[in-house]
């Protein structure tokens, strides 16, 4: 398989990153300068009223020896699952409003550098340049009027150095929980997922062997430890499965490669359900290759079955960063400046896109998250501003809730070194720097 830890040790010496790139589709990480932090002390609180029925976690150790712990499951014994608030994953959707991403964050990693795998939790946490997560961070979103938080984590970087067996590092753990925790406190919808695995899996055939050992593990590890949680938090299994660098990478991908992320997807399911408790009828989010809302992506997804349950509670993860040239591009001679919701060109792509999602699912009764949209910043709030709201409340319209990438980037992007300026909200003075998108946001997506 390409994606082996020993060429992630060999290529160490060579590659220090400090972000991701998407350059045909949707690109949301970029590079930046880690601000020094002190180390974050993980403090569970106990009167977490998250779970409902209480799990075990393991009392704070120093961080050092934390790092060395690893996470410990038991999947034989687990309690009988509450009943979900919902019947189904359409009538939990149809709850929802608008989300926001806590991105460039627990998703930051070091592009398989495998010498910054043994570091503590918040030396990964601001590697690509954001602050700390804090729960103010997360409660002036709530109060903003979000009321979905997408959690997105890299895992591989921080498990035991050594292990090939996937296993988790405690204090990272602690760390998810902290967060999580804090989302379903400020009685938001809260969305956990694995985010940037590719380096330790792949969606080709020769690679599936070591795929679906990957994702049982990881998700082993994340059912388990989540698993009499609140029916708010939502699993999503894989954020963008597909091949890094391939001419299909953005485009929907290759047949091959989209029949195996179909049977990721199944691995996801099965393995989540396996562990019991509330995992048993927990509301689940599964992507098409990339996430991707091409024609051939969406034609080619097979939703997974789910004999656990006999209504549907599994949700399609999408994501669109359209038009392309307008929200997303780093070819700064094509890039646009300027939308119009009286130009066919600047509609079209997303009424395309959400046409798609709506016919082929929403239609059905498989309720779809656009789990990531934006535009960068451009120097051009009040395009931005008509974007979001057409977008949103097209999207809308379709019964598909929309998710803010926030990547706590708030400057501009007006050259390829300025990198992706996504982010609307300063999480070090807790203030939206552009309150005009916040608005349009929260007024398109509102169903009143």
């Amino acid at each position: 398989m390409k994606y082996k830890l020993l060429f992630l040790l060999l290529t160490a010496l060579i590659f220090v990153a400090c972000g991701d790139t998407k350059t045909n589709q949707n690109n949301e990480n970029n590079e930046a300068t880690p601000a020094p932090t002190e180390e974050v002390r993980l403090d569970i609180p106990e009167e977490a009223a998250r779970p409902q029925q209480a799990i075990t976690i393991p009392a704070p150790l120093p961080p050092d020896e934390r790092r060395d712990m690893p996470v410990e499951i038991n999947l034989t014994e687990a309690p009988e699952p509450d009943p979900s608030p919902w019947r189904n994953a359409e009538e939990m959707v149809a709850q929802m409003q608008v989300g926001w991403n806590i991105g460039n964050s627990l998703d930051a990693h070091p592009h398989g550098n495998i010498l910054r795998f043994d570091q503590p939790v918040s030396a990964h946490e601001t590697m690509w340049g954001n602050a700390v997560t804090t729960r103010e961070n997360i409660e002036a979103i709530r109060d903003a009027g979000f009321d979905v938080l997408r959690v997105p984590v890299t895992w591989y970087p921080r498990m035991i150095l050594g292990d090939d067996n996937h296993t988790i590092r405690q204090d990272w753990m602690d760390r998810v929980i902290e967060v999580v925790n804090w989302g379903l406190d400020a009685g938001m919808f809260v969305i956990l997922n694995t985010h940037h695995e590719e380096s330790i899996f792949g969606v080709w055939d020769e690679d599936m062997e070591e795929s679906i050992r990957v994702v049982t593990r990881l998700w082993e590890q994340i059912g388990y430890v989540f698993r009499d949680y609140t029916h708010m938090l939502i699993f999503e299994g894989i954020n963008e499965p597909r091949t890094i660098d391939s001419p299909d990478e953005w485009r929907g991908g290759t047949p091959e490669e989209r029949a195996n992320v179909n049977i990721l997807n199944q691995v996801f399911v099965d393995t989540v359900r396996a562990i019991g408790g509330n995992n048993t009828n927990r509301m689940l989010m599964v992507p098409t290759y990339a996430a991707s809302s091409t024609s051939r992506a969406i034609q080619d997804f097979v939703l997974p079955e789910d004999p656990a349950n006999t209504e549907n509670k599994l949700i399609v993860s999408l994501h669109m960063y359209e038009p392309y040239n307008f929200a997303l591009t780093r070819d700064y001679a094509t890039a646009r400046t300027l939308w119009s919701i009286n130009n066919p060109d600047d509609t079209g792509p997303i009424i395309w896109g959400l046409d798609r999602a709506y016919n082929t699912f929403v239609s059905r009764g498989i309720p779809v998250i656009m789990g990531e949209m934006a535009a960068l910043n451009r120097d051009n709030t009040a395009s931005r501003v008509a974007w979001t709201n057409f977008y949103v409340s097209e999207a809308t319209n379709r019964g598909i809730v929309c998710v803010w990438w926030d990547n706590g980037r708030v400057g501009t992007s007006l050259s390829p070194s300025d990198g992706d300026h996504f982010g609307i909200f300063n999480r070090r003075t807790n203030e939206f720097s552009f309150p005009e998108i916040l608005d349009a946001l929260l007024t398109s997506s509102s169903k009143d």
